[in-house]
């Protein structure tokens, strides 16, 4: 083979790998193409929705809040469970102070044991005759069935049958009398237990409630800052928030004079209580006005009304009423809540599919033959992530604002181009 025909081969074989590269590298460029397509042109389905117009901000719960204080030292006792209803007049809790009252119950509970005695005695005494020789027989019986119960170590009536011994001593001595010795005795017993009843009362302090509400062992300590007889009041220089300073009362607890308690929460009114960093987001909103919040993650949705608002540098304080869920609020301060200013429904789009063209709000949608077309709408409320715009017609027109002039708009389950931006009328797309 001569020199000439392996230089041509060289170049043969040089010019096929050149042309196989460049199909690689074209194979790869097709391929990775259509990647960058697909982003480009990200589409969605027109679905039927509805979205609320809200304003988010942390609620202060503003309560009529009866707060009572231990009156001395001593240990509580409680009658009624955290969130219960109590009426007005009810004995909520009680303090048994310091000093110690044990033997004063001891002594009480001899003192009515003897006189439960010294009433069966003379119970027994009035069955007997009441002449002197009977009255002596029936004392020798006596002291005969309690010489015999003591032998027998039968401890239990010993007391019953020593009162017998008073009660037929004491008819022994005046038979045609009145039994002195049992009056005496049981005047005595009575008063001393009126004595002690007395002491021990004077050594316990109880506590009722002055009117009807719920009970509450649990204090933030903020009762009288936030408290609905201070609405008047608030302003946007003087409704700060406050730090807790929580105290929780069990039963048996330890108190000292001054301490809290418990307290009585009227359930009928209460408020929550907001500063809204922009006063352009509530404009809609008079003092009057029936609003809606949703709380607690939108699982508590309460309606109430707008009791005062006001404004100044670019601020509000808005205070709303509310006479119902006060049960599942009546134990918080602090609360994040939604104010809902407007429920809108139609076809809910994506709002950053929404473009102008030519001063006319639309959206731009892929038919059927994968041409790109473009849809007026009209927007009816939106917030930072979706629109509601309106439903057309059976054929999906719309009349637009200015003039009578109609035009198909969006339709559900259109294919709408998320990046509308990006993409031209007649485009042809796969």
């Amino acid at each position: 083979m001569s020199k000439e025909e392996r230089d041509r081969k060289r170049k043969n074989k040089k010019r096929l790998r050149l042309i196989l590269i460049f199909f690689i590298l074209a194979y790869l460029i097709f391929r990775t193409v259509p990647t960058f397509y697909a982003t480009t042109f990200k589409t969605t389905l027109a679905e039927e929705g509805e979205l609320e117009d809200v304003v988010k901000a942390e609620g202060v719960v503003i309560k009529k809040e009866d707060v009572y204080k231990s009156e001395g030292n001593g240990k509580i006792s409680t009658y009624y469970k955290e969130g219960d209803r109590a009426g007005a007049g009810k004995k909520i809790a009680s303090i048994s102070l310091t000093d110690d009252k044990s033997a004063l119950e001891e002594e009480l509970k001899e003192v009515n044991s003897k006189i439960e005695n010294l009433k069966k005695a003379d119970k027994e005494g009035k069955s007997l005759k009441t002449d002197k020789k009977e009255v002596k027989e029936n004392l020798s019986e006596t002291i005969e069935l309690l010489q015999d119960k003591i032998s027998k170590e039968d401890f239990d009536d010993v007391s019953l049958v020593k009162e017998n011994i008073y009660l037929n001593m004491g008819k022994n001595t005046d038979v045609s009398g009145e039994n002195t010795l049992l009056k005496q005795s049981l005047d005595n017993l009575n008063k001393r237990k009126a004595e002690l009843i007395k002491e021990i009362s004077d050594n316990t302090i109880n506590y009722f409630s002055k009117e009807c509400g719920i009970v509450s062992f649990d204090s933030d300590g903020l009762e009288d800052i936030y408290s609905a007889e201070n609405l008047d009041n608030y302003t946007l220089d003087k409704f700060e928030r406050v730090n807790l300073k929580e105290k929780k009362i069990k039963n048996n607890d330890k108190v000292e004079t001054g301490d809290f308690i418990f307290k009585i929460i009227y359930n009928f009114e209460w408020y929550i209580g907001c500063i809204v960093d922009d006063s352009k987001k509530i404009e809609s909103l008079e003092t009057g006005n029936t609003v809606e919040i949703t709380a607690n993650d939108g699982k508590d949705r309460i309606k109430g009304k707008v009791e005062k608002i006001e404004k100044r540098d670019g601020k509000a304080l808005l205070i709303l009423k509310f006479n119902s869920f006060f049960q599942d609020f009546y134990n918080k301060r602090y609360i994040d809540i939604n104010i809902v200013k407007a429920k809108y429904e139609g076809i809910k789009v994506p709002l950053k599919s929404i473009c102008d063209v030519d001063g006319l709000k639309g959206i731009y949608i892929k038919d059927i033959s994968g041409i790109i077309r473009f849809r007026p709408v009209i927007i009816l409320g939106h917030n930072d992530e979706y629109a509601i715009i309106q439903e057309g017609d059976g054929n999906n027109y719309i009349k637009l604002k200015d003039g009578d002039e109609t035009r198909k708009t969006v339709g559900l389950f259109d294919e709408i181009i998320i990046n509308g931006d990006s993409v031209k009328e007649g485009q042809i797309v796969d």
